[in-house]
């Protein structure tokens, strides 16, 4: 397996099915020796319980570890949500779409921790913003006062290398501004050659009510430097009617340390059974580190399928810089 499980590639597999398909002649063909018999030793290292629970545990700390360096050459969003020191992390870009046209686009998460709890508290900013009317500086004011701007506070409650527990409680929006207090935990369970991610955010807002984003994640390296991943998404909103759920496909390869892209498909369906509004896209993502691990530069070419446009193919590219200050991984 490549670089991304943290082994030298080869043909792990091959050597595993071996071993046992050899323990498996020895116990059917083979009688269990005496209890004084020399050969008892070996069995004993050869059956040992242990030795095979150090076994799975070495592999699926070599693919948590695999899913991790994939994750960072991206800059997966989980990362801001995990960390447990301050950082800042920047996106900003601009687009062209044919049936949108000119668009900018920006993303701002800080994470600051609050000294003498054990990195337990944090002061957390996030926003994201679409400006797709750009024609006055009105039109821009409109877009930035319709984001989901959310500071609080956040509260570790525990945390170990499967499962993380977090509490928040903050404000979101400008123009109206309401209350919040959301619940998230997150639970890893590595296999043989998987990675699966389960998450689960349940929100309460002043205005809006609830709020519950269950997410489920697969993610498997495949030799090479390739890996394959798919995310389903269920979010149901207390406003609106029905649910969405969301489903992303991606496959992506590792050119160096310093430059990746990958190849996605997603599809998302507002307000379930009464869809009006479902989105399919594709897209091919091109990811450059400019400066080691705090620069980065994206290219992304991509067309999506819009329920209320007739799903008419709509083409469009979009080049964004990203720069991250603080816990860099």
């Amino acid at each position: 397996m490549s670089w991304l499980v943290g082994r030298p590639a080869g043909r792990p597999l091959a050597g595993l099915t071996l071993a046992v398909s050899m323990l498996t002649v020895l116990a059917a063909e083979s009688p269990e020796p005496e209890p004084d018999s020399p050969s008892r030793g070996r069995w004993d290292w050869l059956t040992s319980g242990d030795r095979w629970d150090a076994r799975q545990q070495f592999l699926s700390d070599g693919i948590v570890g695999a899913v991790e360096r994939i994750d960072r050459i991206f800059g997966d969003d989980r990362l801001d949500d995990d960390t447990r020191r301050s950082r800042l992390h920047l996106k900003a870009g601009a687009g062209y779409s044919r049936e949108d046209e000119l668009f900018f686009l920006s993303s701002f998460r800080l994470r600051l921790v609050l000294p003498r709890l054990q990195n337990r508290l944090q002061f957390i900013v996030d926003d994201d913003l679409e400006v797709e009317e750009t024609e006055s500086a009105e039109e821009i004011a409109d877009a930035a006062r319709e984001s989901k701007l959310d500071a609080a506070f956040r509260f570790l409650f525990s945390e170990d290398a499967r499962h993380r527990l977090s509490f928040d409680a903050g404000v979101r929006g400008i123009d109206p501004v309401q209350g919040f207090g959301r619940m998230r935990g997150r639970v890893i369970v590595p296999f043989e050659h998987w990675e699966l991610r389960l998450t689960e955010r349940i929100a309460w807002l002043t205005a809006d009510g609830f709020e519950q984003t269950t997410e489920m994640r697969w993610t498997r390296p495949l030799p090479q430097l390739w890996w394959f991943r798919s995310t389903t998404q269920l979010l149901w909103e207390q406003e609106q009617s029905g649910v969405m759920p969301r489903q992303y496909f991606q496959v992506g390869r590792a050119l160096s340390f310093n430059r990746a892209y990958r190849f996605g498909m997603a599809g998302a369906w507002p307000e379930v059974p009464h869809t009006r509004e479902a989105v399919y896209s594709a897209d091919f993502t091109f990811r450059q580190q400019l400066r080691k691990r705090w620069l980065f530069l994206e290219v992304v070419p991509a067309v999506d399928f819009r329920q209320e446009r007739n799903y008419r193919a709509n083409p469009g590219i979009s080049v964004r810089l990203e720069l991250i200050l603080g816990d860099t991984g």
